[in-house]
């Protein structure tokens, strides 16, 4: 009778190590037992020590495979990533009250969750070439820990709303002409996109945000300025809010931005613009000035 031998594939995820276990069925009485330390302390090996790992893991995962253990093997590592990637999230909760502080932070537990992800995926491509093509309905490696991190990162609204709030504190700290870390906030914005909640979790807030945002700076500068630098004003701002699509927000954005952007700073002021000097920019040609007010005009 064969008797059931444990494959023990230790996968290191910030200095611990997480064990996925999968059995298979065997008629000899070997225990395989395979360790492959990933990431720090996988990459601090020598790398004949690394590549030893690799090539033992990948081949002891094929072996699984083979063995029609593959659905086990998949089973376990999802519910090791699950149960690494909820601690992660949740060891976010209450953290530093120091917004900027808090996006490094959850920048870094996204960009080592891409790394473990992509290195369980690399040692497990065969699990992902063959069971996970060959059953329906399951996802691959990576969608499968992009779920993951999704679920659990709805589970931890705190921390969610936390990231929102941050994103939308640094993008209006920067339209008041403060510099920023864009490189965390791009990382972040991607992550929504990555996890699919970009448009709802993000995209809804910040254009209310910058309706909000607008519609206060139109209400101040139509009253204190002329025409001229007003328009000068409102031409400068829809250039940053394009340059803002190009380095981190989403291309989707552009559109509903700029139309959120010229209707607080010249639709609802069309009444002040014309009475305050419309006609005499036109009388002296001010093309310049007026450039601004095409694109509206036009609509």
């Amino acid at each position: 009778m064969s008797e059931m031998h444990t494959l023990h594939v230790f996968c290191l995820f910030d200095e611990q190590f997480v064990l996925v276990q999968a059995l298979l069925c065997s008629s000899s009485n070997l225990n395989l037992t395979v360790t492959a330390i990933l990431l720090k302390m996988y990459l601090n090996l020598p790398f004949l020590s690394q590549f030893f790992l690799l090539t033992v893991v990948v081949k002891a995962v094929s072996d699984l495979c083979l063995h029609k253990m593959g659905g086990n093997l998949y089973q376990r590592i999802q519910q090791e990533c699950e149960r690494h990637i909820s601690a992660k999230l949740q060891s976010l909760v209450g953290q530093s009250l120091d917004l900027v502080v808090f996006l490094s932070m959850v920048e870094k537990c996204w960009q080592d969750f891409c790394d473990q992800m992509l290195m369980i995926r690399g040692i497990a491509l065969y699990l992902d070439r063959t069971h996970v093509k060959q059953t329906p309905n399951v996802r691959s490696l990576w969608d499968m820990g992009l779920q993951l991190f999704r679920k659990h990162l709805s589970l931890s609204p705190e921390v969610e709303r936390k990231i929102v709030t941050g994103l939308l504190e640094l993008i209006e700290r920067e339209r008041l002409g403060e510099a920023i870390d864009r490189t965390v906030l791009g990382h972040l914005l991607k992550m929504f996109t990555a996890l699919g909640t970009y448009a709802e979790t993000f995209e809804k807030p910040f254009l209310e945000r910058t309706s909000d945002f607008y519609a206060s700076e139109g209400l101040k500068y139509i009253q204190q300025w002329d025409v001229s630098d007003y328009l000068k004003h409102v031409e400068m701002r829809l250039c940053e809010e394009h340059e803002r699509c190009t380095l981190y927000l989403d291309a989707n954005t552009r559109k509903p931005l700029v139309t959120t952007t010229e209707k607080q700073l010249l639709e609802r002021h069309t009444s002040t613009i014309l009475d305050k000097g419309f006609t005499m920019l036109m009388d002296l040609k001010s093309v310049d000035d007026l450039k601004g007010c095409i694109p509206f005009l036009l609509e």
